[in-house]
C-alpha cells in the first residue's frame, strides 16, 4: 500500500498524467505536469502530483518544495498535507505531526492519512495514540485493504479494537488461517483446543524467514565448534582406537568434511580417503595397509 494518495483532477491532461503515474510512466507523466506548469506556474494540483512523482524518483528536497508550494496555494488540500507528511517522515517528526493533524482534520474521512497517521505514532512509541487513529480507520473502512492485519498485530492485548480488527480482516480474507485462529481467540467463544495446522505452519514460516538472523544475534556457534571437535579428535581417533578398517575410513572422509565442508568432494583429500576404503576392502590377516593403527589388531576383509 503506497502512503502517497493520489488527488483527484478533474481535468483530462492531468487525469491522464495521474494514469500514467500509477502505471509506473514517470518520464511520461512529468511531461504533462511540466507543460501544465509552464501553461500555468500556480497550477496547485499539477505542483502536488509532480512534487509526488520527485519522491519517488528519490529526490527529495525539490518533492517538499512542490509540495509545500501547493500548499502556500491551498492550504487546505487534505491530500497535499498527507503527501508532506509521508515525505517528512525520519526526518522532522513535528512537522509530520503537524502535516497529518491537518490532514486528517481538513478532511475527516481520510481513511489512508488516518492510517498512515496511526504508523506514524505507532512508531513513536505512543500506542494509546495510535490505536485512536486506528479506531477511526475501521470506522470509515473496516475492510481497507491492508490496514486490518496490521491494526490487529499491533492491537492484540491493548484493547477490544483487535477483536473488531481480527474480524474485519476474517471478512476481508476467510480462508487466511492467522485471520482466522486470532479472530477466534479474540471473540466471545471459547477457545479452540488446539490452534489448526494451517495457523501453526504459518507461525513457522513466518519465522523460518528471520532464523539465521536470530541464531546470529544469539551467536549461536554449534556448528563451528562441532568442526572444531572433529578436527581435533578425528585423527587422534584414527591413530589410537581400536576401530574397524571401513570405520577409519569414514572417519578420514569425516575429517575432509570438516576442514573444508562445500569443497571436500572435490578436495585432495577426498581421494586419500577413497584410497584408504579401497584398501580396506582387500585387507587380510597377513596383510595391512600403511596408515592402519598400529595399536589396532588384524582384522579380515571389510564389506561397505
Amino acid at each position: 500500500m503506497s502512503p502517497f494518495t493520489l488527488a483527484p483532477m478533474p481535468e483530462a491532461s492531468t487525469q491522464q498524467a495521474m494514469d500514467l503515474q500509477r502505471a509506473g510512466r514517470l518520464d511520461d507523466a512529468e511531461a504533462i505536469y511540466q507543460q501544465l506548469l509552464r501553461d500555468q506556474p500556480n497550477h496547485i494540483d499539477a505542483l502536488h502530483e509532480l512534487g509526488v512523482l520527485r519522491m519517488r524518483q528519490g529526490r527529495v528536497p525539490e518533492a517538499v518544495e512542490l509540495v509545500q508550494r501547493s500548499l502556500r496555494l491551498a492550504p487546505r488540500n487534505a491530500f497535499a498535507w498527507n503527501s508532506l507528511a509521508n515525505m517528512l517522515l525520519g526526518r522532522n517528526p513535528q512537522a509530520v505531526e503537524i502535516a497529518y493533524s491537518n490532514a486528517t482534520g481538513i478532511k475527516p474521512d481520510f481513511t489512508e492519512a488516518w492510517y498512515n497517521f496511526g504508523n506514524f505514532l505507532r512508531d513513536q512509541q505512543r500506542p494509546q495514540d495510535a490505536l485512536r487513529c486506528y479506531e477511526r480507520v475501521l470506522e470509515l473502512k473496516p475492510g481497507f485493504k491492508g490496514a486490518y492485519e496490521n491494526i490487529a498485530r499491533f492491537a492484540t492485548g491493548r484493547s477490544p479494537i483487535a477483536a473488531r480488527a481480527y474480524q474485519a480482516w476474517l471478512e476481508a480474507e476467510p480462508d487466511n488461517p492467522v485471520a482466522r485462529h486470532m479472530a477466534a481467540a479474540h471473540s466471545s467463544q471459547p477457545a479452540p483446543a488446539r490452534a489448526n495446522d494451517a495457523y501453526i505452519v504459518d507461525i513457522f514460516d513466518r519465522g523460518a524467514d528471520a532464523f539465521d538472523a536470530v541464531l546470529a544475534k544469539l551467536e549461536y556457534a554449534a556448528p563451528q565448534l562441532l568442526v572444531s571437535e572433529l578436527n581435533q579428535l578425528l585423527p587422534q581417533a584414527e591413530r589410537t582406537l581400536d576401530i574397524p578398517t571401513p570405520v577409519a575410513a569414514r572417519a578420514c572422509a569425516a575429517r575432509c568434511y570438516a576442514r573444508a565442508p562445500a569443497s571436500w568432494w572435490t578436495s585432495t583429500c577426498r581421494p586419500a580417503c577413497w584410497r584408504k576404503r579401497a584398501s580396506a576392502r582387500s585387507t587380510t590377516n597377513s596383510t595391512r595397509p600403511s596408515w592402519w593403527p598400529s595399536c589396532a589388531p588384524t582384522r579380515p576383509a571389510t564389506t561397505w
